[in-house]
């Protein structure tokens, strides 16, 4: 447009303030209304400006006169479509701003539900861990006492042993009649009055001796149990232990989860910096862009209520055309059965009912179409 307003200085400089002027216009109705705000002026432009500036010149200034105005009419129609494509730009840029948000929604619920999984997890792992240790321990220390049990037990059975073997060689000796033999819990006359007493307390001592061994035994078996706990305990410690780099595993994919969102929080205010910036730079198409969706949300309104008021109509007819029919069946049935007594006033109020249902049928029909087509409109 100032190469235009240069080549006027040059040919005419009664063209400067008309092309001022109308320069003037075309921006502010070409963001207001557009295609028809460009079509407008052009209009006027043309009206005014071939029959005064055009036509009646000469050949050489009348192709240059429509050449320049052509000019500008182009340079207005590159104006109308930088515009254009700034705003189906800007509607590019909403509609990519909704997608991030929604995929930044979906990746932090999806973040936040492993994040509890594996939170829930490592809590489960830890108590299921320190449950196993305590039962290790337990198992430890009731080995420990069993082993010293088992010594003190084995310690008693080589004592029992060892007098077992003396009181032995004693009574084989006093069998064999040498009676030097003498038990320090007896005198010698009682030893060679009473040797079946003797033999009876020999008899309880080897009878000790095997209760003794039995419970041993026992003992033993007790200890075998305790270490295969002991040993199943270690392994299932050993598992735990073998599980816990998973957990790092586990840490390493919350880290990536992190950063995904951040890189999409970063994209999403960038995204909000570029729609900001877009706005200032064109608050009329915003104010205008508002001013529309206000237009359409009250005559979405007005549709609705219109709607509502049509169907409410519509079923108050419904409820009318059932009466007059119940009416009419009536009529029917009374004719069939008094068709004798029929009167000429008889028939003519059957045949307005009749006609009063033909209009309701008809009044329906058309409440119908208006619905649907306020329906389409919805």
């Amino acid at each position: 447009m100032l190469g235009g307003l240069g080549c006027s200085v040059l040919s005419n400089v009664r063209l400067i303030p008309i092309l001022l002027l109308f320069s003037s216009l075309a921006l502010p109705a070409i963001l207001s209304f557009q295609h028809r705000g460009y079509i407008v002026v052009s209009g006027i432009f043309l009206s005014i400006y071939c029959p005064k500036y055009v036509i009646g010149l000469s050949l050489s200034s009348g192709f240059w006169s429509a050449g320049l105005g052509s000019a500008f009419l182009l340079a207005w129609g590159l104006c109308l479509q930088g515009i254009l494509l700034v705003r189906e730009e800007n509607v590019e840029k909403e509609q990519l701003y909704i997608r991030v948000c929604q995929e930044l929604d979906k990746l932090r619920g999806i973040y936040e539900h492993t994040v509890e999984d594996k939170d829930h997890e490592k809590k489960m792992l830890e108590t299921k861990l320190q449950e196993y240790q305590m039962q290790l321990r337990e198992a430890c220390k009731k080995q420990e006492h069993i082993t010293m049990d088992l010594k003190i037990l084995s310690d008693q059975k080589n004592s029992w042993l060892e007098d077992y073997a003396v009181l032995h060689n004693k009574y084989v000796r006093l069998i064999s009649g040498d009676e030097s033999v003498v038990f320090p819990w007896v005198s010698e006359q009682s030893v060679f009055q009473e040797p079946a007493v003797n033999l009876q307390d020999n008899e309880l001592w080897v009878q000790a001796l095997q209760e003794k061994e039995e419970g041993m035994a026992r003992l033993q078996n007790e200890l075998a149990v305790e270490k295969q706990e002991r040993y199943q305990y270690q392994q299932r410690c050993e598992e735990l232990s073998t599980s816990l780099p998973n957990l790092s595993d586990l840490q390493e994919q919350l880290k990536n989860y992190q950063e995904l969102l951040q890189q999409k929080e970063r994209e999403l205010l960038e995204l909000h910096c570029l729609v900001d910036e877009h706005i200032k730079k064109t608050p009329a198409a915003a104010s205008s862009l508002i001013e529309e969706e206000k237009r359409y949300k009250g005559l979405y309104y007005q549709l609705h209520q219109q709607f509502a008021e049509k169907n409410a109509t519509l079923s108050s007819v419904r409820k009318e055309l059932f009466i007059v029919r119940e009416q009419y069946l009536t009529l029917k049935k009374k004719e069939q059965t008094d068709f004798k007594d029929i009167t000429f006033e008889d028939i003519c109020v059957m045949q307005k009912l009749l006609f009063y249902i033909e209009c309701l049928e008809e009044e329906i029909s058309c409440l119908e179409e208006l619905v649907s087509h306020n329906l389409c409109l919805k």
